[in-house]
């Protein structure tokens, strides 16, 4: 029989989760490197030490955010997306990405592109299904290229987004903005999807 948690360890969730959610909608709202320790705790709150306790510093919070990359999505699953042009919508998806990514650094980034760490990212594929439940709602509406299926659409797309974010490390300095050129990239890597809209 399993033990059932007690009301302490079920208020410890909680603070937790609260904590999470207050992190992830201010990273979401302001990137991560414009977001104080002190404002999650606020938002949350609780306490620096209470903050600290379940996350030893803001790193490591947004890693379990990255880890969990669907949250820095959510905006992106409301019905009313869909009532933009998919340009303006798609161009502000990748805007997010690049902004989940920048967040965590060059370095975290390098993490990603080394096949011994592919198993910490496991499972974190929902923010893709979100971009491809996007593509096809605008389909189904007729305002994208019907030429793939929705599934090869994100697949086409979310490789020259981690184009984007894998060249960055690459050619890092002070000219490389990531933003800026995700904007260029994905501007460009959208036009099929557009101009064959039925």
């Amino acid at each position: 029989m399993e033990k059932k948690p007690t009301k302490r360890a079920l208020q410890a969730q909680e603070t937790k989760r609260k904590i999470y959610r207050c992190g992830a909608e201010l990273f979401r709202k302001y990137g991560y490197q414009n977001v104080s320790v002190e404002q999650i705790a606020q938002a949350a709150g609780v306490g620096i030490g209470t903050l600290y306790h379940y996350y030893p510093s803001k790193a490591d919070l947004y890693g379990e955010m990255f880890i969990r990359a669907d949250d820095f999505f959510s905006a992106f699953e409301d019905a009313a997306a869909l009532q933009k042009p998919p340009e303006e919508v798609l161009m502000e998806y990748f805007r997010q990405y690049a902004r989940l990514n920048e967040g965590m650094g060059v370095e975290y980034v390098q993490l990603l592109v080394s096949p011994q760490n592919r198993e910490i990212f496991q499972g974190n594929q929902n923010f893709e299904l979100i971009l491809e439940r996007l593509l096809e709602g605008y389909q189904r509406a007729g305002r994208l290229s019907r030429r793939y299926t929705p599934a090869q659409w994100r697949t086409y797309l979310m490789v020259c987004a981690r184009g984007v974010v894998f060249d960055w490390p690459i050619h890092n300095g002070p000219g490389y903005d990531l933003t800026t050129q995700m904007d260029f990239v994905m501007g460009q890597a959208l036009r099929p999807l557009l101009e064959d809209a039925e």
